[in-house]
């Protein structure tokens, strides 16, 4: 958790500022259709996914969403516990675990000081949509 801001109108407001900038609605729908899509591939996920195959697809979209280059890959850049990578991924913290470090003996991923550095973007997306080796 890290401090934040949040910025709001009032329904009036709001209904004020669409009626005179009609783009503001459509940037909102755009958002929200974005936003519906994305709740639907996790749902998807998670009642027809493998545990694995939902761990990689969660990393793969924190790296896509936060990921920063790095010596040795792409380094999602904020604390990351596993803990958290298991609430987002829906399953458990042994699950992640035991995903995390059989993908770090294959040299696809490192974690230290909770950062995650994916080595071996292509590898996890194999993992991911299930593309055997």
């Amino acid at each position: 958790m890290e401090p934040c801001v949040e910025v709001s109108w009032s329904e009036t407001d709001l209904l004020r500022l669409i009626s005179r900038h009609p783009q503001v609605a459509i940037n909102a729908l755009k958002i929200m259709g974005r936003r519906l899509h994305e709740l639907q591939n996790r749902l998807r996920e998670v009642s027809t996914q493998s545990v694995e195959r939902r761990v990689a697809h969660t990393i793969l979209r924190l790296v896509h969403q936060f990921g920063r280059e790095a010596p040795h890959g792409k380094t999602i850049a904020l604390p990351l516990r596993r803990k958290d990578i298991a609430d987002i991924a829906g399953t458990t913290l042994y699950s992640v675990s035991r995903s995390l470090t059989s993908w770090e003996r294959r040299g696809l991923l490192f974690t230290r000081d909770q950062t995650l550095t994916v080595v071996k973007v292509t590898d996890l997306r194999g993992i991911a949509e299930m593309i055997v080796e």
